[in-house]
């Protein structure tokens, strides 16, 4: 590399090169699969953010005055101590073809070197054709495997004694021989998978596939130099050298013999001097292996020798994960004064297993449960296995001894039925034992703990890892950073992982690639286990872990810091809540407008800087729903960082010290596991804050990803035209354009009928109106707003409310019984047009009648004048009949004798003048006195609605509880018999016997003859269908209230006289209104 190359590439500069940086990963964003930036440009914040959070070994830049064109970071391997691990590599397109990769590849060979480290390591995709070629060049294998890791041993080969020669005199790039295909490298070589560097210098030039050749111009065959290492790809380590002067290599007869035998070691040693080579030879083994082999000899010039020495396997031996380096056998020679260092792996099998299906048993006490054992062997031959089944006291097996046949490195297994006679934890241990080359063999036992849990109880057992079960889920706190594995019970399927830790750094931590030390206790009715972890980086400190469960669906996290040590430490804890599979989960945020819910694969909620300051969230929780389960998260208050995706939540706290010999504490975070979705965790956060529900509480709006929404909830024609405001939205932090068409029915006209809108996103929706005109009557009619964008289209339902024609309301006030002065009734008839709705303050306050304009059907049942006895009550009034619920008083006692004044009342609301009666009583019994009681009863002019408000206001300087509402007593078109009962989810015919059900929002009584049909509509819910046998079928809105001291407190709902059951169902967009 030249000087000015070097000037090029330099260290990173966080806070000065963010905004250069922040430029490269945008011009990049096409270069990655799905893009780098999903549509969210990057910022200097974020990468200072990044840098911040993460620890590098380095990070390198290639500049140019003020722009940077590639970007190269290394981390430590945390998987490989012998490693270091290329993190993250790119170039910006605009400085592709010069090579800039290239230079940052070989920069990281040399940062390897300097670290003395043996290897370099990168993750890649098998589809990255374009990187491909320079990281094979610059000595990369792709290790045969399911995802494409890229291992170097570039920095062990520069290093090594005996390759110096050649490296000193060619530039190893230059000579490095490479055939460049997109496939892994799955090379066998003496019965090794190996990867084979071959160098050549001189002499003719190389071929097509090489990546480059030592000098300008051809030489003759005889200057050629030839250099060729293989790396076993088992021990990660150089097995085999072959230079000019010498050739050394070391192979095994087996890699994966089966424990509890022999394999054979094979040296080759080859002298090419023409002088004789003294060499001193020394196996050591690592692991499971044993060896015990010196050796000396002289090699005659040219001479060659094969030695070998057997090494024997334990009998104990574990498998080893094949993510991970085998045991290895390490070969030191020393030829003449030349040291070099060989390694062989050898991947020890277990020649059989056993293991059982279900891997955690958890057993209903007295109730037998099959479980299936299964045997795989490694072996060559067919056999047979003895297994003995062992249970602890209390738990049975239906058969404890088996004779099972197992093929050659195949499997064979059998049924068994377990059964506990009483909850608690039991041991179950599987022992085998097979006759192999005439000697008893017998297998590693298995041991297993099996949970007999009771209805309602709580177990845990400690082994290793700590397990606990309710009868919700089963959580495993394993070691290894101390994280907890949560699922659910019933399924066994994965519902999340919990875990923390303090940072920074953020990645790699060494919080989470350490074992911690785990404990478990509990009295019956709560247990609490602790992870605690020393870090070796920071002497004196202790992180602990402190998590709670009980019978319950809430787990309580805490976390503490204590400091022995003599200085102050500052930090931050980092907390996640994974979730079961962003292809299956869904996730639901409680912000400002509503609860956003979207598909977790969708990318789901903004992910930006300033969404994730905690600002936009009106409470403090989030919700994973799963088929299986829901996975529910509350955060404290007070955190720096919070932040949804698709994967998992996470959180950063403010920044915390902790002084010396002192301890810190972290807020509590509760996690609410099981059935219930994001309502049952709602619950929960408010139950913690002191807030519980109340009855008549409105359910927050759901929000869409991408929607369109007007302003008010409900388009209503007051007269003939209306402006509508509406909001089109996007919540995510990318930037959507495009149109909202209005779509009208007949009758209907939008001006204009399209709307283009540009650049939105969640912090900044688009606002438009549009005009909206009609010739039709009232009624309810629907259109649709269709949106489309570049991304995704969206289509929303538009109900479109016309409730009157402009016609005037009139009231009348008639005599009606006999005289008010001799019992009889003042009645107040309200007059729209359509319908005649008769109010009488002195029968309860109820409305006696509903009859259509002129005619004499009454469509309400009424005792009116007089009280009479229905169906299991007396006194009954009847009609649209008021109630408010006293202790010890009849639903018509807490009313009776209670003086209702009435007066004419009009109000303006949403543009439309509801004109009617208000009823008003000073309530006079015990229970209700200092309260007032007013009853509006309103319509609007030719139209079918009918305005019904319950007012309660408390003249008391106390708090006050009480229970009212109305029974709506109906018999559309004069008929009850055969009334039909129905809601948005259910349908109710007249039966004999009584029943009350709750309809939600709206319910419905339709006459099932003629089809006229009441709908009542309440913007809370509450609303019921009350049948009454024999008596019909009635509606009823009735719910708890609460008012404060010398406050007011209202219900209000709708009532509409529809001329069919669809026409009614229409209508149930009103509770919106």
């Amino acid at each position: 590399m030249t000087m000015a190359e070097q000037a090029n590439l330099r260290l990173i500069d966080p806070v000065r090169d963010a905004a250069a940086i922040a430029e490269m990963w945008n011009e990049s964003d096409g270069e990655w699969p799905g893009t780098w930036n999903s549509g969210v440009p990057t910022t200097a914040r974020d990468i200072r953010d990044w840098h911040e959070k993460e620890e590098y070994t380095a990070v390198f830049v290639w500049a140019e005055g003020d722009k940077i064109g590639g970007y190269c970071s290394l981390v430590y391997d945390k998987d490989d101590g012998e490693a270091l691990y290329l993190a993250l590599l790119n170039v910006s397109p605009r400085f592709q073809g010069r090579s800039i990769g290239r230079r940052l590849l070989v920069r990281s060979v040399e940062m390897a070197i300097e670290d003395k480290k043996y290897h370099l390591d990168l993750d890649t995709w098998s589809g990255n054709v374009k990187a491909m070629a320079p990281y094979k060049r610059t000595g990369f294998f792709w290790d045969a495997g399911g995802w494409p890791i890229m291992r170097n041993y570039m920095p062990a080969i520069l290093e090594m004694p005996c390759t110096r020669y050649f490296f000193d005199r060619h530039d190893w790039y230059a000579s490095l021989e490479r055939q460049i295909d997109q496939r892994p490298d799955d090379e066998t070589w003496e019965g090794l998978r190996v990867f084979t560097y071959r160098f050549t210098a001189g002499g003719t030039p190389a071929s097509d596939g090489a990546a480059g050749s030592g000098g300008d111009e051809a030489e003759s065959a005889g200057d050629r130099e030839e250099l060729t290492v293989r790396v076993d790809r088992e021990s990660r380590h150089v097995t085999a050298v072959e230079t000019a002067e010498l050739s050394a290599s070391a192979t095994v007869d087996d890699i994966e013999p089966v424990r509890g035998g022999q394999t054979v070691l094979r040296w080759k040693l080859e002298n090419r001097k023409d002088v004789p080579a003294d060499v001193a030879l020394t196996a050591k083994e690592s692991g499971d292996l044993s060896i015990d082999y010196h050796c000396r000899k002289t090699l005659g010039p040219g001479e060659t020798v094969s030695l070998e020495a057997p090494v024997s396997i334990s009998a104990k031996a574990e498998s080893v994960d094949v993510k991970k380096t085998a045991p290895r056998v390490r070969t030191s020679i020393r030829w003449d004064d030349l040291p070099i260092d060989l390694a062989t792996g050898i991947r020890p099998r277990v020649e059989m297993s056993l293991s059982i299906d279900p891997g955690e048993i958890t057993l209903a006490p007295g109730a037998p449960r099959p479980v299936r054992v299964t045997l795989q062997s490694q072996l060559a031959e067919d056999v047979e296995a003895q297994v003995r089944v062992t249970a602890s006291d209390g738990l049975s097996v239906d058969r404890s001894a088996r004779s099972v046949a197992v093929p050659a490195r195949g499997f064979g297994g059998f049924e068994t039925v377990l059964e506990a006679d009483r909850p608690g934890v039991y041991g179950l241990t599987l022992s085998g034992r097979l006759e192999r080359e005439g000697k008893a063999v017998d297998l590693a036992d298995a041991k297993h703990a099996v949970f007999a849990l009771a209805p309602g109880g709580i177990l845990y057992h400690q082994d290793g890892a700590v397990r606990f079960e309710n009868e919700i889920f089963r959580a495993t706190l394993e070691a290894e950073g101390g994280q907890l594995k949560i699922s659910d019970r019933a399924t066994g399927r994965h519902l999340g992982t919990e875990g923390g830790r303090p940072i920074p750094p953020k990645w790699p931590s060494e919080y989470s690639e350490s074992d911690f030390k785990l404990k478990a206790e509990g009295d019956g009715h709560e247990v609490v286990l602790t992870a605690s972890y020393a870090p070796r980086k920071a002497a004196g400190l202790v992180f602990s872990r402190i998590i709670r469960l009980n019978a319950g669906p809430v787990i309580t996290v805490e976390h503490t810091l204590e400091n022995t040590g003599f200085d102050p430490r500052t930090t931050r804890l980092y907390q996640f809540v994974t979730n079961g599979g962003p292809n299956q989960a869904t996730l639901a945020l409680p912000l400002r407008e509503g609860i956003l819910k979207d598909r977790c694969s969708e990318r789901p909620v903004p992910d930006d800087h300033d969404f994730k300051m905690g600002d936009s969230y009106a409470e403090t929780w989030g919700a994973f729903e799963m088929p299986h389960g829901t996975m529910g998260v509350l955060w404290p208050d007070g955190l720096d960082e919070v932040e949804w995706n698709g994967f998992e939540f996470q959180s950063v706290s403010v920044e915390t010290t902790c002084a010396p010999q002192s301890r810190v504490s972290f807020g509590a975070l509760r996690l609410r596991v099981g059935d219930g979705g994001w309502r049952g965790v709602r619950r929960l956060w408010r139950r913690v804050r002191g807030e519980p529900p109340g009855e008549s509480e409105p359910t927050p709006r759901i929000l869409e990803t991408f929607e369109a929404s007007i302003d008010p909830p409900l388009a209503v024609v007051s007269g003939d035209e209306t402006d509508l405001r509406f909001r089109i939205a996007q919540w995510r932090s990318r930037k959507a354009s495009g149109t909202v068409s209005f779509v009208m029915p007949d009758g209907w006209r939008c001006d204009p009928p399209w709307v283009s809108f540009s650049d939105i996103d969640w912090r900044q929706p688009f606002y438009g109106s549009v005009r909206l005109s009609t010739s039709r009557p009232p009624g309810v009619y629907t259109g649709r707003m269709v949106l489309d964008s570049g991304e995704r289209g969206a289509e929303v339902e538009l109900p479109l409310v016309r409730l009157t024609d402009g016609s005037a309301v009139e009231i009348d006030e008639v005599e009606s019984g006999g005289h008010v002065e001799s019992g009889g009734h003042r009645v107040y008839t309200i007059r729209n047009q359509r319908l005649e709705i008769d109010v009488a303050p002195s029968f309860l306050g109820s409305v006696s009648a509903i009859r259509d304009a002129g005619g004499e059907c009454n469509h309400l049942a009424s005792a009116f004048p007089e009280p009479e006895a229905f169906g299991w009550s007396y006194p009954w009034y009847g009609g649209l009949q008021p109630e408010i619920v006293l202790d010890r008083l009849s639903w018509t006692e807490s009313l009776e004798d209670e003086r209702f004044v009435a007066e004419p009342v009009s109000y303006r609301a949403r543009g439309l003048e509801w004109t009617g009666l208000r009823q008003r009583a000073a309530l006079t019994k015990d229970a209700s006195r200092g309260l007032t009681l007013e009853l509006d009863t309103l319509t609007l002019g030719g139209g079918p609605v009918i305005k019904l408000v319950w007012r309660l206001l408390n003249e008391s300087d106390a708090h006050r509880r009480l229970r009212g509402g109305w029974h709506l007593f109906l018999k559309p078109d004069c008929e009850m018999v055969d009334t039909v009962l129905f809601s948005a989810d259910s349908e109710r015919k007249q039966r004999p016997w009584y029943v009350e059900q709750d309809g939600g929002h709206w319910a419905a009584a339709a006459n099932p003859r003629t089809g006229r049909t009441f709908i009542l509509v309440a913007p809370g819910s509450g609303v019921r269908m009350d049948s009454w046998g024999d008596a019909g079928g009635h509606l009823k809105l009735m719910r708890g209230h609460e008012v404060a001291a010398r406050g007011v407190c209202e219900e209000t709902a709708y009532l509409v006289l529809a001329g069919s059951r669809e026409e009614a169902r229409q209508y149930a967009v009103l509770k919106d209104l």
